[in-house]
């Protein structure tokens, strides 16, 4: 279900990346997304200055907006 969600949202990430977020339970729940950090990111296969920067700047976005809620 995390996976479907972060696919469907952040639809510049790779299935690759999402897997890792998830896989290594760094994302469990959409709370976990406002405790990510832009170096937890770039240690990940795929995440590189830009990416990293690019996600943190989207969910704060979805954050501002009131979009980012719990699902569990």
């Amino acid at each position: 279900m995390m996976k479907d969600y972060l696919l469907n949202k952040y639809q510049f990430l790779t299935k690759e990346m999402i897997d890792q977020l998830v896989d290594n339970r760094i994302v469990m729940n959409v709370s976990d997304l406002q405790k990510l950090t832009f170096n937890a990111l770039i240690n990940l296969n795929g995440f590189n200055k830009q990416t990293a920067n690019d996600f943190l700047s989207a969910i704060q976005q979805s954050n501002n907006d009131g979009v980012i809620h719990a699902l569990d």
